[in-house]
Formats: structure tokens, sequence, C-alpha cells
């Protein structure tokens, strides 16, 4: 959940984009179940099912959308990093000061911290540095907003599965109680005399 509140932070419309984009799709969910079974009544344990599922949709979401504005911002990250670099003398650039500009980088731009490795760039040119991050944050972004659809996917499958049980479940009760009033309605005495006197 780190990652989620950070994309908050880095772009609050993130989150408006996922609770709009969760809702249109709880909608269209409901109105398809509606549209296949028309005498289907949702039943306490169907809103249940579709609150969790809008919460659950609504953080995929935040996170997918947060994560494209990301990526559309490496070129930025790229020239900032960029100049950072230039701005000191990277002949004589030690181990230990490309942790510390690495660290530098992270307090700078926290969001990026969660896809820079100090390991990943021992040994490696201070010059290549701003274009290998970028390349890493892109190629670590497409991955997970991937991942974040597979999950959204998966929520919706699960979701469909338990609505239609909580309706089937609901409507078999409302048949039962209707099937047990009408067995349990006393026979009709007079219309039951008529018809043996019709007989006779």
């Amino acid at each position: 959940m780190g990652l989620f509140f950070d994309i908050i932070g880095f772009s609050a419309s993130s989150l408006l984009w996922g609770l709009l984009i969760a809702l249109v799709c709880v909608v269209l969910f409901a109105f398809i179940i509606k549209g296949w079974w028309k005498n289907a009544m949702f039943t306490p344990p169907t809103y249940i099912i579709g609150f969790v599922l809008f919460v659950l949709l609504a953080i995929q979401f935040t996170l997918i959308i947060g994560s494209i504005k990301i990526i559309n911002k490496t070129e930025y990250y790229e020239q900032e990093i960029t100049s950072v670099i230039n701005s000191i003398n990277i002949e004589n650039t030690t181990t230990q000061q490309t942790d510390s500009i690495i660290k530098e980088l992270k307090s700078e731009y926290p969001i990026i911290e969660n896809y820079i490795n100090e390991a990943d760039y021992h040994g490696k040119s201070l010059a290549q540095m701003p274009h290998t991050i970028a390349l890493n944050i892109k190629s670590y972004l497409k991955s997970y907003i991937l991942r974040r659809m597979l999950w959204a996917l998966g929520f919706i499958i699960v979701g469909i599965i338990c609505t239609i049980k909580s309706i089937s479940v609901g409507n078999g009760t409302r048949r039962h109680r209707q099937y047990s009033q009408n067995s349990r309605r006393p026979i009709d005495s007079g219309h039951s005399r008529k018809h043996i006197r019709r007989r006779r």
C-alpha cells in the first residue's frame, strides 16, 4: 500500500479518476446483471459484494492511472537527473559518491524511490544513469500496470460469481416462500361443493 499513498501524494487526481472508473464499472456490472436476469432481485449480500468490488477496483484503477502519469513524466525526471549529474565531476566519482547521489535523487523525487536500487548502478557510468533510471521506471511500471489490470479482472470475475450466487439464493428463497404460502392457503369449500353438485 506504500506505492498507493505515494501515487496519491504525487497526483490526487489519480484517486478521483480511480473512483470514477470503478463506479462506472460497478454500475455497468449491475445493468448487465439486471439485463441478463429480468426478474432478479438484489439482496443485502449483493449490495455488500458491490461495495467491496467498488473499493477493490478503485484501488487498482488509482494505481493504474497514477502509474501512467509517472510514465508520462519520466522524461522530466531524466532531464532533472541529468542536470544534477552534470553539476559534479563525473570522472572522479567513486562508488560511495554514486550511492550518495542516488540517495539525494530519492530525497528530491520521492516517487521514484520505488524504482531505484543502488546496487543496479554500481560500476556503471554516471552519464548513463539518467537514461537507465528512466528505462527502469518505464519497464517496471508497464509490468506493474499489467499486474493491476489482471488483479482488477480477477476481482470482477469473482464479483460476478458471488453476485450470481447471491441473486439465485435470494430468488430461490422468494420462490420458496411463495410456494409455501400457496400451499398453506385453505381450500375453498364452497367452490368444492359447487363442483360436486355439477357432477351430480
